[in-house]
């Protein structure tokens, strides 16, 4: 069950020793697919401090949007990213922060279990693009499509 204030279900995890060990233990095992766009390294909530690249920028330049095109104001900057010390040691993007998790995961499982894993990941053409996502090769072998896209 999920409430407002947070989520029920990871707290039964996490509140657990032998569970959460258990869900460590079978995550290698689990067919997860971890997926980034090539152009998804904009930041545009701290753009004084971070140089998003010029894919980032639309309406000629005038607004940032680190969710485009899957949603976009058009003149206004749209950042999710960014904005706070949490989010931001994460890593600077959601590009950045993809590779920081990967290579979290495969540390994590070659320190604590003894384990060489290593991420089932790819990369798609674009920024924040669902249908972009959807349509590469990679995603589409995933879940079981064997046409061209």
């Amino acid at each position: 069950m999920v409430e407002a204030s947070g989520y029920i279900y990871v707290q039964r995890i996490v509140s657990d020793a032998a569970v959460l060990s258990q869900a460590y233990d079978d995550f290698p095992t689990k067919e997860v697919l971890f997926v980034v766009g090539t152009e998804d390294d904009c930041n545009c909530d701290d753009q004084d401090v971070y140089k998003n690249p010029d894919q980032c920028w639309h309406e000629f330049g005038f607004s940032c949007s680190d969710v485009y095109p899957d949603y976009y104001v058009p003149f206004a900057t749209v950042g999710v990213v960014g904005g706070s010390c949490k989010k931001n040691i994460q890593g600077w993007s959601r590009a950045q922060r993809w590779a920081n998790y990967l290579s979290h995961l495969q540390d994590f499982y070659n320190r604590t279990r003894g384990i060489n894993y290593v991420p089932n990941h790819c990369t798609y053409s674009g920024q924040h693009d669902k249908e972009a996502m959807l349509k590469s090769h990679h995603v589409r072998s995933f879940l079981g499509f064997h046409d061209e896209a």
